[in-house]
């Protein structure tokens, strides 16, 4: 009897030893950088993370434009009192401590930093290949993507602290302030490299739910017309500064007509055949 007990004994510790190493395995919250990046399918997914930077309600999703891009030549906000808003970027009220400036701020960076992690990975996983017409087609998303984060910074601050790395992959911990101009160029060149590897509208299973070839065009255009126009940037002796663009601004503006130019002849977007028929 004592023996079959134990008999038996050994044999349950041996079954809960089994499901218990069944059981050992990785959460997602505990997984590698190299196994995320190490399947198609699984890169697809954390870039979906940065597409939730882009959407989260402190950025695209809401705020950026319903708090902070108001008053334009065709939004506008009041106030009833008419007494100024510190905290108002919409109505130009505010000051450089206004919780809505720094909202936008950290949110932008966010996206930066996060987009930053996914391009630097995937860079560097064994995946990664030109060849790849999937994987180059989600790296130019992640670019846009980033591009898009710093264009709001750009339009805001002007000279910004810049940087392509995320920021374990740096000893900069804090980032210096780079001229605007130079900004511009490096997102420009690097949109242009990503451009010719990516899919076309057409070809994007999601359509224009993703960045599509086109969008890469566009996003080129918009930096390039932005970089090219005046600007408020430091001036000495004065506390305001002065409305300038750069030297070479015409090389931005072909830049943005030659981009332009390929969104259109794709024949994939188009603008409404009546532009009075919008206000009609």
């Amino acid at each position: 009897m004592k023996i079959k007990n134990i008999l038996i004994g050994g044999i349950c510790m041996l079954t809960f030893t089994a499901c218990n190493d069944f059981l050992d395995v990785d959460t997602p919250s505990k997984q590698s950088n190299e196994s995320i990046f190490s399947s198609e399918n699984e890169t697809s997914m954390a870039l979906n993370g940065v597409y939730a930077k882009a959407l989260s309600d402190n950025a695209f999703g809401n705020f950026l434009y319903n708090n902070v891009q108001l008053n334009s030549d065709v939004d506008f906000a009041t106030n009833s009192n008419e007494v100024p808003q510190l905290n108002a970027p919409k109505r130009f009220d505010c000051t450089a401590e206004s919780g809505d400036s720094e909202k936008l701020w950290n949110a932008m960076y966010s996206g930066v930093e996060t987009a930053n992690n996914f391009i630097y990975n995937l860079e560097n996983a064994p995946i990664y290949s030109e060849d790849n017409i999937n994987v180059t087609q989600m790296m130019g998303e992640a670019k846009v993507l980033r591009a898009m984060f710093y264009y709001e910074l750009l339009c805001y601050w002007g000279n910004i602290p810049f940087t392509m790395l995320p920021t374990y992959a740096t000893q900069e911990f804090v980032l210096p302030i780079t001229d605007r101009d130079e900004v511009y160029k490096q997102l420009i060149t690097d949109l242009e490299s990503i451009a010719p590897l990516m899919k076309p509208t057409a070809e994007i299973s999601e359509g224009i739910e993703r960045i599509s070839q086109e969008a890469c065009w566009a996003m080129i255009a918009r930096l390039a017309l932005q970089a090219g126009g005046y600007s408020l940037r430091p001036a000495a002796n004065t506390n305001y500064g002065k409305m300038e663009r750069p030297s070479n601004y015409k090389d931005f503006y072909q830049t943005a007509r030659t981009y332009a130019d390929k969104v259109i002849q794709s024949g994939t977007h188009a603008l409404n055949k009546s532009f009075s028929q919008v206000f009609i």
